[in-house]
């Protein structure tokens, strides 16, 4: 059996959101609905009654799955999970009210990233490149949630994701790598 070492990659993002907890909450807590908001996420799907989830995301040739599971479910206010297959990651997404139409959203993700993969991706272009789709994700959950633009969308030019490409080749030289 071989020893896989990996690295656990903490980001954490905040945003303003024009709505209640109470709203943003109900729309984030649809998590098959995710990829309207999040492009590299291509499928989920989620089973409300056991609180468990697949996800499926697509990144610069790569195909990464998972399984997760709610460990803290607490309308209007948070919601934690853990994956339990495939890319190893956990996070909590948590709403405050700020005003009785606003709220902030914060969310932190961690994810573990084996090693020899992280050096490939030179992991800290990565990390800068997961917190900024990150961001773009959370305005455009605001947008699609509000149906108003939120707070400057960074342009979404493809430099970022040229620059990473470059750097996200597998040691044959293929991007096309799956870690399921």
């Amino acid at each position: 059996m071989q020893t896989v070492v990996c690295k656990w990659v903490d980001e954490c993002v905040v945003l303003d959101i024009p709505a209640s907890a109470e709203t943003a909450y109900a729309l984030y807590s649809q998590l098959d609905q995710h990829p309207r908001w999040s492009p590299w996420l291509y499928a989920v799907t989620y089973d409300r009654d056991q609180g468990s989830s697949t996800w499926a995301l697509r990144v610069l040739g790569l195909r990464v799955s998972w399984e997760s599971v709610n460990t803290v479910e607490e309308p209007p206010t948070e919601i934690s999970w853990k994956s339990v297959t495939g890319l190893q990651n956990r996070g909590r997404v948590v709403f405050s009210d700020v005003a009785p139409d606003r709220c902030t959203m914060t969310l932190t993700l961690s994810y573990d990233i084996p090693r020899a993969i992280a050096a490939v991706l030179k992991l800290q272009a990565a990390e800068a490149l997961v917190k900024r789709t990150i961001l773009r994700d959370l305005k455009r959950f605001s947008t699609v949630l509000t149906g108003v633009d939120c707070i400057d969308f960074e342009p979404e030019g493809d430099d970022d994701l040229d620059a990473a490409a470059q750097t996200a080749r597998a040691p044959n030289g293929n991007a096309d790598v799956t870690l399921e």
